[in-house]
């Protein structure tokens, strides 16, 4: 890795020629000169001009400046710590340095090394593994249920899931819950009003149906989205903290993302 970090260089994308390190501060000042610079997206993912007609049309202006750039990252360390990853990931099958090395040095995402090829999921997969299944049936396979809620600006949108005992999911159910729970002609305000939140209550007992049986599931678990506009965590914790006092402890969560 030292000796590879030492003959560290820069292939330039237009002409390939190779840019020692030296260089970089040479290049990155010329950005101010009007040499280059920041870069914007085109319809087919081109790079363009700043101010360019072709510009892909966007409400987010999102740029990203890796490490190679980056004014205190020195190339020589950067494949370093590659290559000291990479060999770490070969020798133990432990891609976590290598995915950090990405992530955190380099700037760039990671694509773990077994989601190759033949993991890919593609049109062929999906229409050879495609069965007809009712909705809001489980599967003969489903060993248990859950329910996941995302808390949207005037409603509840809310997703369920068959899990089997080798970890299979399959999504049987989606739905969104957008009436208040008194009837009244308004839209539903889960930032605001605690009260709109009783409208999940009905999930906790809700049973769904497990294909070729005389039975069905509850959910084992519910999972409540904690972000969203002010006031929703607040309102989200105090719908848990209910929860736990009440019937069903244990099975209704708050989560942020996961």
């Amino acid at each position: 890795p030292g000796t590879a970090g030492a003959g560290a260089e820069m292939e330039c994308p237009h002409c390939g020629t190779l840019i020692a390190h030296r260089h970089k501060m040479e290049l990155n000042r010329a950005i101010l000169k009007g040499r280059g610079g920041w870069r914007h997206e085109g319809p087919e993912g081109q790079l363009l001009a700043l101010g360019d007609a072709g510009m892909k049309r966007t409400d987010i202006a999102s740029y990203a400046l890796n490490g190679a750039a980056a004014t205190f990252a020195s190339w020589r360390n950067l494949v370093a710590q590659y290559e000291t990853a990479r060999r770490q990931a070969d020798l133990l099958g432990d891609e976590t340095d290598l995915a950090t090395t990405f992530y955190t040095e380099i700037g760039l995402p990671y694509c773990p090394r077994k989601a190759g090829a033949e993991d890919e999921i593609g049109t062929d997969f999906l229409r050879a593994h495609a069965r007809d299944t009712p909705r809001g049936v489980a599967p003969a396979w489903t060993r248990f249920v859950t329910v996941s809620v995302d808390v949207q600006g005037t409603y509840f949108a809310v997703q369920v899931t068959a899990w089997s005992e080798t970890g299979t999911a399959q999504i049987i159910d989606r739905f969104e819950l957008s009436a208040p729970p008194d009837g009244a002609e308004r839209v539903l305000d889960p930032a605001t009003l605690i009260g709109d939140w009783s409208v999940l209550l009905p999930l906790g007992r809700r049973v769904w149906p497990v294909e070729g049986t005389d039975y069905g599931l509850r959910a084992l678990a519910l999972a409540i989205d904690y972000q969203g506009r002010p006031g929703v965590s607040d309102n989200a914790e105090a719908f848990w903290r209910a929860r736990r006092k009440g019937a069903g402890p244990g099975r209704w969560f708050i989560t942020r993302g996961h």
